[in-house]
């Protein structure tokens, strides 16, 4: 959808909460009297440019409750955030509690201890939307919706897909029906895609209203079988969307109660166009639904208790080093799902400081055949210094190579983790022009002075060092970068790319889990290449086939058929 909203006095957050009762008959949409008056207690808690206020109907068992925010005041933030528990699930009131934040509530969808729906914290992707369903035997691919908020502070809603790596948005979504599967998305279908631009984000689904107008995407972004779009259905829910003048309104539907009788979809989508939304998509509802603004749980979640949730949309403080939000460091960590890959049998060091949660990660040196890569999604376009955090030892290599691929081309920085000096600390690499779609990769391709010798591979940083974005070529060749066929397929596939520069270059087929399920590489003589994978095909589905080549990592797509 992808509209734009200069930075107004009068841009503002709006936070609501509807709470409700299944089986009473819905008035129409002209029967609903809203009636919103400020809550002082909790306002007093709160600067003055984030208000709450609460609605009753009187004719209803019906009550809500909304917070204003503007985002003028950058003292504080709007994003999403992804549960670091042990188990990948937490309550809202622990988001808020870690944050510090000043209101929270329930973000994306999630099974068991993972994520369904798109994260983005600050620039870096955290989760990302499911790439591939199954109904009654057919395996579809939907771009969902999400919402986000630009560099500019400005907010967006749009359908959008995993392509090669990078979160493309696009105007209109797959048309998928029921029984009727579209192809899998790519840069150019659906028709207009291009890479979405955001800073932070939640995924979920469906978009409610699109063009001031009320348009329900269920059946597009599949959610035919979930419940979720059956109209008649009154669960709790939670949303998220805009107004013209670029107020953002988050939604949140608890349920199930006799004080509140809750809303179906059209209903939420007639409340949110009551509130002047231009743009608005549904989030995950029922027993998740929550609002905590402070220390205090606002609703009533139909659980009887809080639910324990995957991600949450938090109203938070601005990180001391923001400065308005364009100028933060972005950290990619090893613990990172989303934007970190392996190939080779890396293990875990015992040795420390590492950075973060997640403990280094070791490769015995020596033919290249290791490497471990860094996707850098969720970054502007910009100048960045890229620095690196290893953890140092007597016996770790002393020429290991970080490649930062940017620009078509790769830059290999060698440095000696067998130095003591580089304990503790980020150390630089370089300043780089760099893009989404640009990857950093540590490969075991050195040496050391004791046998064996050891690569490192710990966190890296990216520091902007000025707002302004950089120029940069077209990504996308004349030739593809990476062609498979037949595609789709039942089992051999021929790969078919152009090397630039020689060197080795490794590949794997990997699942919508992030699992590897087939590994193999190429002797990397420049040049238009050829590789026949002649295997045992899996499951029929949809997989990511990866190749980390001297020239950059290229990605695609690859569906097995039954």
């Amino acid at each position: 959808m992808s509209r734009r909203f200069s930075r107004l006095k009068t841009f503002r957050v709006l936070l609501i909460c509807v709470l409700g009762w299944p089986g009473i008959t819905i008035p129409a949409r002209a029967q609903l009297t809203l009636d919103w008056q400020p809550v002082e207690a909790l306002n007093a808690t709160l600067p003055p440019s984030i208000r709450v206020f609460q609605a009753n109907d009187p004719t209803l068992p019906l009550k809500a409750w909304y917070v204003r925010a503007d985002p003028s005041d950058t003292t504080w933030i709007l994003t999403g955030v992804l549960s670091d528990d042990a188990d990948g699930l937490e309550p809202v009131s622990s988001f808020v509690a870690d944050a510090d934040a000043l209101v929270g509530i329930n973000a994306g969808y999630f099974g068991g201890g993972t994520s369904y729906s798109l994260v983005v914290h600050r620039g870096q992707k955290r989760a990302t939307n499911l790439g591939a369903l199954n109904r009654n035997g057919l395996t579809f691919y939907p771009t969902r919706s999400a919402f986000g908020m630009r560099a500019d502070g400005s907010p967006d809603v749009a359908w959008v897909y995993e392509v090669d790596g990078t979160t493309y948005a696009y105007p209109n979504p797959s048309p998928n029906e029921e029984g009727a599967p579209q192809p899998v998305p790519t840069a150019e279908f659906p028709e207009g895609g291009a890479p979405w631009a955001v800073t932070d984000a939640v995924g979920g689904g469906p978009v409610l209203v699109e063009g001031s107008r009320q348009r329900i995407t269920w059946e597009e972004e599949v959610f035919f079988g979930s419940g979720i779009g059956t109209p008649e259905m009154r669960n709790p829910r939670t949303a998220v969307g805009y107004t013209a003048d670029g107020e953002v309104l988050l939604l949140v539907v608890d349920g199930r109660q006799a004080a509140s009788r809750g809303a179906s979809l059209i209903e939420l989508a007639e409340i949110l166009l009551d509130l002047g939304a231009v743009e608005a998509v549904n989030l995950d509802g029922g027993g998740s639904s929550t609002m905590v603004v402070g220390e205090t749980l606002v609703n009533r979640p139909s659980d009887g208790s809080e639910r324990a949730v995957a991600s949450a949309l938090l109203l938070m403080p601005a990180p001391d080093d923001e400065g308005g939000g364009t100028n933060s460091p972005i950290v990619f960590d090893t613990g990172d799902a989303c934007c970190y890959r392996e190939v080779g049998e890396w293990f875990e060091s015992a040795n420390t400081p590492y950075y973060g949660g997640t403990p280094a990660r070791l490769f015995a040196a020596g033919d290249g055949s290791g490497t471990a890569t860094f996707l850098l999604e969720g970054i502007a376009p910009g100048r960045y210094v890229v620095e690196a955090w290893w953890v140092p030892s007597f016996n770790r290599a002393t020429d290991t190579p970080y490649t930062v691929y940017h620009q078509g081309a790769g830059t290999t920085v060698r440095v000696d983790q067998s130095n003591a000096a580089t304990l503790g600390q980020w150390n630089e690499l370089g300043l780089f022009d760099l893009a989404p779609g640009d990857s950093v990769v540590v490969s075991n391709d050195a040496s050391g002075t004791t046998s064996p010798a050891y690569v490192c591979v710990d966190a890296l940083r990216l520091t902007p060092v000025t707002a302004t974005a950089v120029e940069r070529p077209a990504r996308r060749p004349a030739t593809p970068t990476l062609d498979l066929y037949p595609n789709p397929t039942r089992g051999a596939v021929t790969l078919r790319y152009i090397l630039n520069h020689p060197g080795r270059v490794s590949g794997s087929v990997v699942d919508v889990l992030g699992r590897v399920v087939y590994r193999f590489d190429d002797e990397g003589s420049p040049g238009e290449r050829q590789l026949h994978l002649d295997w045992t095909a899996p499951a029929p589905g949809l997989y990511l086939v990866r190749l980390v080549t001297p020239d950059g990592v290229r990605q695609q797509p690859l569906i097995i058929l039954p």
